[in-house]
């Protein structure tokens, strides 16, 4: 009964978690977001990263997106919202990347989300795995800026749902939004939306793995250079073979 409530977000939230939602919001509109059931097969899915430093309840949540465009579609495959803490996302991102094996995960260039790149690169290096990073630039522009690109499309409706159990956390946030209590949904879709062109255009199937280029040094489905190795195994795996030394 549960899952079949949850079907129509706007009932679920109104009848059952007495939360009603609101229909036209001042930047978007539950209208603009069109639920399916299924999308093509073969999409290559993006995640988007708004990222919280804190477990506080009274705090904004990290949320991950998942997202992947055809035809000029954006379907929106995945939602997640926790507020759990920088290594618990970590491993939560790991797990999501085995699910989806989405080509880049966008997140924004501020100092915070420096900070926890750099705690990616080490532990993914640790442990041999490549999780692709795409900082994507502020240029001193506040939400409602950057978030314009996705708004076209949802105006258009070029913006999809997959059905799924979260649509209903997703509408509200998104009607909400610029006025509500927290904005990390919007934050994190808004990324997809800056970066929809690069998806759209992408011609790297999604069934491509990453290949070597020597030993100790990936390319990645979106052509940048990887590695998993300290730059002294770099070193020792890479450097010419030594004939033998001369004496001086």
């Amino acid at each position: 009964m549960v899952e079949e409530a949850k079907r129509d977000p706007e009932i679920w939230s109104g009848l059952y978690q007495q939360i009603p939602m609101q229909s036209e919001g001042d930047f978007f509109a539950v209208s603009d977001f069109e639920i399916v059931e299924s999308v093509p097969e073969e999409v290559k899915p993006y995640a988007a990263l708004d990222l919280a430093m804190t477990e506080k309840q009274s705090a904004d949540a990290t949320a991950t997106i998942v997202g992947a465009m055809h035809e000029n579609i954006l379907y929106i495959l995945d939602c997640k919202e926790e507020r759990v803490t920088p290594d618990k996302t970590i491993t939560n991102l790991m797990a999501l990347h085995d699910k989806y094996h989405f080509m880049e995960l966008l997140i924004e260039d501020s100092p915070a989300e420096k900070v926890f790149r750099d705690l990616c690169h080490k532990i993914f290096r640790e442990q041999g795995r490549v999780l692709p990073l795409m900082p994507m630039p502020t240029r001193g522009r506040d939400k409602s800026a950057r978030l314009q690109a996705l708004r076209g499309m949802a105006k258009m409706g070029s913006v999809k749902l997959v059905r799924g159990d979260w649509n209903g956390d997703f509408l509200r946030s998104m009607t909400e939004f610029p006025f509500g209590k927290h904005d990390d949904i919007p934050d994190a879709v808004g990324l997809l939306g800056r970066r929809a062109a690069r998806m759209v255009n992408s011609s790297v199937p999604q069934s491509h793995q990453p290949k070597p280029i020597q030993s100790g040094i990936t390319q990645g489905v979106n052509g940048q250079m990887y590695t998993t190795s300290t730059f002294d195994e770099l070193w020792d795996e890479n450097r010419p073979l030594q004939l033998g030394r001369r004496r001086l």
